[in-house]
């Protein structure tokens, strides 16, 4: 029997670029990323860097990251690394780990900085609420209405 198909070896190893190499290198990190987070929600401990216990939540979304009033702590040290007083290096490596599921930090840009890379561009923020949007608005067609009064008196 002959095949009809021609014969291209699937396993033929295709030639790196800088781009196919810097998503491997992502990759990788986010597949690392994601083991510590599994690791630290079957054994978590407080994020302020105590290294406490914390109680297994059986919902994993309603899992505690902290001892009551650990919290402080935390935004204590990133207060002091904004202010240039301590160093990146000294933020837990449990804060790490749950950095994008501590809602305190998601919620202040200031907390942000600390964890980003000095040469790291700042991260988006959120698209301001509606009622920005409309104030903007009307503050537009409030502008435009004094254009044409002006275009009138002229």
């Amino acid at each position: 029997m002959t095949s009809t198909t021609t014969e291209n070896p699937e396993n033929e190893k295709r030639p790196a670029t800088p781009r196919s190499e810097a998503m491997r290198a992502a990759w990788a990190k986010r597949r690392a990323s994601a083991a510590i987070g599994a690791e630290w929600l079957s054994h978590p401990v407080c994020c302020c860097g105590c290294s406490a216990r914390l109680q297994v939540a059986k919902n994993p979304e309603h899992q505690r990251y902290f001892k009551p009033g650990h919290d402080s702590a935390l935004k204590s040290l990133l207060r002091k690394i904004n202010r240039g007083e301590a160093k990146r290096e000294d933020i837990p490596q449990a804060a790490r780990a749950n950095l994008a599921r501590i809602k305190f930090i998601q919620a202040d840009p200031e907390f942000q900085k600390a964890f980003a890379k000095p040469s790291q561009p700042p991260r988006r923020q959120r698209k301001a609420g509606s009622g920005q949007a409309v104030k903007s608005e009307e503050q537009a067609i409030h502008n435009r209405s004094e254009d044409e009064r002006d275009d009138f008196k002229s």
